[in-house]
């Protein structure tokens, strides 16, 4: 169960991305975890949801969990994994798409 301490009006995108993943992070492998996923792939199919904006919602849920998760011993490797994977797809960004540096 996901809680609903942020419960706000909000792009319903992260809601779908988010829960896509949960699915990835709790699912397991098995059946339950690929009705899931397709589940929400469908949903957001038919919401008409564009794909680049799936990917980013996912890759801050994902870095979300990655901080929460870091300091959990079993759980940091995948914790790290997650921090590579959204550092590679910063670098792979188009330049427009890319954080500007503080000033």
């Amino acid at each position: 169960m996901i809680d609903c301490d942020t419960l706000a009006l909000a792009d319903p995108t992260l809601d779908l991305a988010n829960l896509l993943v949960h699915l990835e992070f709790r699912g397991g492998t098995g059946g339950a975890r690929r009705v899931g996923e397709q589940a929400v792939r469908e949903m957001a199919a038919e919401q008409r949801v564009p794909l680049q904006r799936m990917a980013a919602h996912a890759t801050s849920t994902r870095l979300l969990l990655a901080f929460v998760y870091a300091v959990r011993p079993q759980w940091q490797e995948l914790a790290a994994r997650w921090f590579r994977d959204a550092a590679q797809q910063e670098d792979e960004a188009p330049s427009s798409c890319r954080r500007h540096p503080v000033r």
